[in-house]
């Protein structure tokens, strides 16, 4: 019997920015909140079941009629056998992903990567290529 293999191709039409900060999650957001005028909210933590294990991560949304932004925590909050899990484990040195869906605020995206650089608790952010992240898969749930 011949076995024929189903390829999903996903349009990612969103923009990815890396945070590195030792900031909490709730802190981080509200920090992104009063630099960008914003209201992320806390949503449900993310769960991506594997086969061998789970991935919880911590989630923050804001959202209007023609955009949406989304922040989420790189790390897992549960860590099954003792091994950091990562929601992109190729980039483990990113502490969260910001994707963003249209203009937030009126802002484009390089007024949006200026205006997280200036934001308290942010060290670093760059903007990441969707296209060469192997695990870019875990950021549709």
């Amino acid at each position: 019997m011949k076995k024929q293999k189903l390829q999903v191709d996903f349009e990612f039409d969103f923009d990815v920015f890396g945070i590195v900060s030792t900031y909490k999650d709730y802190k981080l957001a509200w920090n992104i909140n009063n630099s960008l005028r914003v209201s992320l909210h806390k949503e449900n933590d993310i769960t991506i079941d594997f086969v061998d294990s789970e991935l919880v991560v911590s989630h923050f949304k804001y959202s209007t009629e023609g955009s949406e932004m989304q922040v989420l925590r790189n790390k897992s909050y549960e860590l099954s056998g003792g091994e950091n899990q990562f929601l992109i484990p190729e980039m483990p040195q990113i502490d969260y992903f910001v994707l963003i869906q249209g203009e937030v605020g009126g802002h484009d995206e390089s007024e949006i990567q200026n205006m997280l650089k200036k934001t308290q608790g942010v060290e670093f952010v760059m903007k990441l290529d969707i296209g060469k992240l192997k695990s870019r898969e875990n950021f549709i749930f």
